[in-house]
């Protein structure tokens, strides 16, 4: 079985592009987190309009900030 592995290196000052997307299951639509310090533009709306498109795939990934 092959797995696979990221490695996530980076700036501190690149956190302002992180952003958390909240999954509305009676929707099926993923909302912007009022908690995100980034705001959404155009790259950022792409990637909403894709999970949206695809929520069923999206809905059950877990990732856990620290």
């Amino acid at each position: 079985m092959k797995s696979l592995f990221y490695i996530e290196a980076k700036m501190p000052s690149a956190q302002s592009g992180q952003f958390v997307l909240l999954p509305d299951s009676d929707k099926k639509e993923f909302v912007f987190s009022p908690r995100n310090k980034s705001k959404i533009d155009e790259n950022v709306q792409f990637i909403i309009d894709h999970m949206n498109k695809n929520f069923s795939k999206y809905e059950n990934a877990v990732f856990m900030a620290k």
